[in-house]
């Protein structure tokens, strides 16, 4: 697989935030979060309020075999995703490698002796605009979907496939998080929701920032958000422990 960095943290969004996790992120991405040309300047285009924190790690990756992986998340590695620990494949778009992860999981498989592996738990990081077969994503234990607003500058049709996230909601554990800017922002989280029929348990909510100060800034107003619409909020514990958006 192509890997642009792995790490071992905690996980900083969503349902299961603050579990230890190993990350592997993916290389490559559909989208350009921020408008096109933002991964040249740094810059926001075409209406953008804010910009993906991991360009600049997912535009380059290296080639890695199933081993190297392996290898380079440490010697705890296979104890530890068989006690507690998750695997998180994120980007990026993992999805566009999910042939490649399902045979990095079954590689694990053999690696592990089959009754532990039924103990670990597997999570994907997407966007939700590709359609993938429902046997792919049977294999893992949470799917994180992350539908992209206007807010990110990217249009329509490339950033909103419903028939990749009818897909996605067929799995039994599915969130959805939204990166909101502000409480315009609400009524495209709305629409989205009123189409799919999103049970509100399922729906977080999460500030877009990429330093400590925004973090904090927006939180208080979009918890008051989350209370009105009665959506869960989702911190980002990367951004608020280690001010920092990757690696970490």
């Amino acid at each position: 697989m192509h890997v642009s960095e792995q790490f071992f943290s905690i996980q900083g969004e969503g349902a299961t935030m603050g579990i230890p996790s190993y990350f592997l992120r993916l290389a490559g991405c559909n989208l350009m979060c921020g408008g096109a040309g933002t991964e040249k300047t740094g810059e926001l285009y075409d209406g953008a309020t804010w910009r993906c924190d991991s360009i600049e790690v997912w535009i380059k990756g290296l080639k890695k075999s199933f081993d190297d992986i392996i290898k380079d998340f440490g010697d705890d590695f296979l104890h530890n995703i068989t006690n507690g620990s998750h695997i998180v494949f994120t980007g990026g778009e993992p999805l566009l490698h999910i042939k490649q992860i399902n045979d990095f999981l079954n590689y694990l498989y053999l690696k592990i002796d089959s009754f532990d592996m039924i103990k670990s738990y597997f999570e994907m990081e997407t966007n939700g605009t590709i359609v993938v077969d429902l046997k792919y994503i049977n294999e893992f234990d949470l799917i994180n979907i992350s539908p992209k607003l206007s807010n990110s500058g990217m249009p329509y049709d490339k950033r909103i496939n419903y028939e990749a996230l009818g897909v996605l909601m067929k799995h039994d554990n599915y969130i959805f998080k939204f990166v909101v800017s502000d409480y315009k922002d609400m009524d495209e989280v709305s629409k989205i929701i009123h189409d799919l029929k999103i049970p509100n348990d399922r729906v977080y909510l999460m500030p877009a920032a990429d330093d400590r100060v925004k973090l904090n800034d927006f939180s208080h107003k979009l918890i008051e958000i989350c209370k009105h619409f009665n959506y869960r909020f989702s911190s980002r514990l990367q951004v608020q422990i280690w001010d920092k958006t990757t690696g970490v």
